[in-house]
């Protein structure tokens, strides 16, 4: 058999360290106007195994990797529900975060165990043999030299997210009114008018406008120091959806009808 060959072993292993601080509040403002908000921020979010498939970039020493989780630290969510005049309904939906953290690595084999994700050092050792970055995030040297420190695990840090969804929405009862039930023998009526049953039928108008603001969230930069495109976002964050679209999108409206019966 030529050539070759390696055998990677997986194992279940690894140590995480959370501390999150939750809130979630609800307000009714008034009989047409209720709120709601939560979210939470993350005193410690570590560990040193970040998926099921990682390899870690020493396989004789995985805590080298015990560093930040790819989650942003806080996290907002809030909203309202307002009743206008005229039977219309108002919905306001909105959501922000910082960054998550991401990996930078050197694009290069440096420890020769065929993974590319081994990490840049911190320039401060730099010789004729380094290979100097000046980035945003820092000077790495893409060779580390000895004495030169590595950089932690997910060191980057991903651009915020911001997003808000308007909903404007109006019904109307429509259809021949049913005749009013008939008072059984006995029952005196009720003082003043009857109220008159419900139309049977409901048609719903409404609009939606996604991302109202058409604030552009860039998605994770590209995180191989050696890429000409390192620090880039080429696309877009997306960290849920909102009735079935996609946050990655810039502005959307759309007109919805709906008819009941």
């Amino acid at each position: 058999m030529g050539g070759d060959q390696n055998i990677y072993q997986f194992s279940s292993g690894g140590m995480a360290v959370n501390n999150i601080i939750f809130a979630n509040t609800n307000l009714q403002v008034s009989k047409r106007v209720s709120t709601f908000a939560a979210g939470f921020f993350a005193l410690t979010q570590k560990n040193d195994a970040p998926c099921d498939t990682c390899f870690p970039s020493n396989q004789y020493d995985p805590h080298v990797d015990y560093a930040r989780e790819a989650n942003p630290n806080v996290q907002i969510f809030g909203g309202a529900n307002i009743k206008l005049p005229y039977s219309f309904g108002l919905n306001l939906y909105g959501s922000a975060q910082t960054g998550a953290p991401f990996n930078i690595t050197t694009g290069t084999d440096l420890n020769g165990d065929t993974i590319y994700n081994d990490r840049p050092a911190f320039a401060t050792n730099p010789t004729p043999n380094s290979q100097i970055y000046k980035t945003r995030f820092g000077t790495f040297d893409a060779n580390p030299q000895p004495g030169e420190p590595i950089i932690p695990f997910n060191y980057g840090d991903s651009p915020s997210f911001f997003y808000v969804v308007v909903h404007l929405e109006r019904g109307f009862q429509i259809g021949p009114r049913p005749a009013a039930p008939t008072l059984a023998p006995g029952v005196p009526p009720a003082k003043g008018p009857a109220p008159k049953p419900d139309r049977p039928y409901t048609l719903l108008f409404a609009v939606e406008a996604n991302n109202v603001f058409n604030h552009v969230n860039p998605g994770t930069p590209v995180g191989v120091l050696t890429s000409p495109l390192f620090g880039e976002s080429i696309s877009l964050n997306s960290p849920f959806s909102v009735g079935g679209f996609s946050t990655s999108s810039n502005r959307t409206v759309t007109l919805h009808c709906n008819f009941s019966f």
